[in-house]
């Protein structure tokens, strides 16, 4: 599974343990599949051993969290690239965190989440906290990576969803650095609206924009 890396960090999917209430929430079913990737995929990272994993059904959101979902539960909005259905980037892991919490409590959910002792550091928006996860409760947090990758795949075993390549019709990465010598694309340099390219089979939408806050394209 292909991780194609960029500079911006971007609050890609929430999980809900909840039935799907929302027209932004995509029911994923459980069930067994392959991790990870096999030995002659081109590109292949030595950590990406594959392995048999089982997985209760979830529900995923079905794009990345927009800067205007974030500004109404943060009531802030770090982005360098400003527009309200655009994602929001420029965001910590502990930014998340706390996303998931704020949202699970104004929706009347359980919080999966409980951070404590976050305190600010110097310069970029780094923060200590100490996190614990409460798996049993109904509130929204951050997909498990074989979650992700169970979703991101939808049932495919190649390299990405879209088959063994994914271009930048596809997807927005820098099309300078195609996969596995592929033919060029464009290089847009800039974050762009959900729902801009196509969805995976599962409903969830492709953007192989970006390492996002632990996840990349499928």
């Amino acid at each position: 599974m292909r991780k194609i890396a960029f500079l911006i960090i971007i609050l890609y999917f929430i999980v809900a343990s909840l039935a799907a209430q929302e027209n932004n929430m995509v029911q994923i079913n459980g069930g067994t599949f392959t991790m990870g990737s096999p030995a002659n995929e081109a590109s292949r990272d030595s950590d990406e051993i594959q392995r048999q994993v089982t997985l209760s059904s979830f529900q995923m959101s079905r794009h990345p969290i927009i800067q205007s979902e974030y500004q109404e539960i943060m009531g802030t909005n770090p982005s360098d690239f400003k527009g309200d259905n655009l994602p929001v980037e420029r965001v910590t892991w502990f930014d998340a965190i706390e996303y998931c919490i704020k949202r699970s409590q104004r929706e009347g959910l359980t919080p999966a989440y409980t951070m404590t002792n976050r305190v600010p550091t110097s310069g970029y928006p780094i923060t200590n906290a100490t996190v614990t996860v409460n798996w049993n409760a109904n509130g929204y947090r951050l997909p498990t990576e074989a979650e992700w990758e169970y979703a991101c795949r939808a049932g495919t075993t190649t390299p990405f969803n879209t088959g063994n390549n994914i271009t930048t019709n596809q997807a927005n990465y820098d099309g300078n650095f195609p996969y596995n010598n592929n033919a060029k694309g464009e290089y847009r340099q800039r974050t762009t609206p959900v729902g801009s390219f196509p969805a995976n089979a599962w409903g969830l939408e492709a953007r192989g924009f970006l390492l996002s806050l632990f996840y990349s394209v499928a």
